[in-house]
């Protein structure tokens, strides 16, 4: 019974052993990447003044987005989110600035602010594409984010399990839905 017991501990051993094995990747300093993005010069002052009331490093640092990452930022108005999004993905991320057509319309300040933020950054492209029907690239984004805007799809004409699904159809496997 005690030479059963050992050999059973033994096996045991070499099992949790085996599902102990380190990473290769080398997480990046993802604080000192916030840091940087919000104190970036060509930051409107307009938007750094709203960083007291949007706390921004600690949704950032909670979204777990990083270098390298496909982010989609649904219902970005001017963009606030989406220049701190761009800065913390970086050169080999991408983020997708989408915004209703109505909202282009009925806010005339969003077209000339996507037009500076897409033609300051490389990894930014700018989306205009109804809520429920956005366009997204199927199963392409590690994260969407739709930051202090979830509410406004209630006052529009949007289906918002047809939004949802298709936010949740462009999220590849392990992919996160970022809502403020």
């Amino acid at each position: 019974m005690r030479a059963r017991f050992i050999i059973a501990s033994m096996a045991a051993l070499v099992l949790f052993g085996a599902c102990s094995v380190a990473q290769d990747k080398t997480a990046p300093d993802t604080a000192a990447l916030i840091a940087a993005a919000l104190i970036m010069p060509d930051r409107p002052q307009s938007q750094v003044q709203r960083d007291a009331t949007r706390n921004p490093a600690e949704l950032l640092k909670f979204s777990g987005i990083g270098p390298g990452d496909q982010v989609a930022d649904f219902g970005a108005g001017g963009g606030y989110f989406s220049r701190l999004l761009s800065a913390l993905v970086g050169p080999n991320g991408k983020v997708i600035v989408q915004n209703p057509p109505s909202w282009i319309e009925q806010y005339k300040s969003i077209s000339p602010a996507l037009k500076t933020l897409g033609t300051d950054r490389a990894n930014i492209s700018v989306l205009t594409a109804k809520l429920d029907d956005p366009g997204l690239p199927v199963g392409a984004l590690d994260a969407v984010t739709m930051m202090l805007i979830y509410h406004d799809a209630v006052l529009l004409p949007t289906d918002r399990a047809k939004m949802n699904a298709a936010i949740f159809a462009a999220l590849k496997p392990g992919g996160r839905f970022l809502v403020t």
